[in-house]
């Protein structure tokens, strides 16, 4: 009779090892970016479904330009208003989705920077500005920036003659 042994797998040494409220930190945080990739997936696929769902009732420019029959005005009127209609509502839902999808991304940001970081992992990271307002407030500022820089260049030799002989005449 003969049975195998199995070493145990090797235990890293200490200087490896996480503090117990590290590791719980850690492991909230990864749920709460697991739940997040779950969300960002079905909004991605909420979209996909959005744009291959082409069977609306109403019409396209394609469909009006592929038919030969001359139409009249107000015929013509009522296509390009269903296309217009159609257009509109799938922008309506595209935008609805997008919309949603920012308002999950910020709960689950918010999720995150709610759970309590361990002192011993240091301050927690910055979230950067997905917009590209941020970038335009930071060329505006080094626009005036700029403006203070031009009003701080030294004046020339004749304003500098000017202002101390009007400080002396008036004494």
């Amino acid at each position: 009779m003969s049975k195998e042994v199995e070493a145990p797998p090797q235990i890293p040494p200490l200087k490896e090892g996480q503090d117990i409220v590290e590791w719980e930190y850690l492991n909230k945080v990864s749920e709460v970016e697991a739940k997040e990739k779950e969300a960002k997936q079905a909004n991605l696929d909420r979209l996909e479904k959005l744009n291959k769902d082409d069977s609306s009732a109403h019409k396209t420019m394609e469909d009006i330009m592929a038919e030969t029959t001359p139409y009249s005005k107000m015929t013509l009127i009522e296509l390009v208003n269903d296309v217009l209609k159609g257009y509109a509502e799938k922008k309506e839902a595209e935008l609805s989705v997008n919309a949603d999808a920012t308002a999950e991304s910020l709960v689950y940001k918010f999720e995150k920077t709610a759970i309590a970081r361990p002192a011993t992992l240091g301050p927690p990271k910055r979230f950067k500005p997905r917009s590209p307002v941020g970038s335009k407030l930071n060329i505006n500022n080094s626009n005036s920036s700029l403006k203070l820089q031009k009003e701080k260049t030294p004046r020339s030799a004749r304003s500098k003659s000017r202002s101390s002989t009007s400080g002396t005449s008036k004494k």
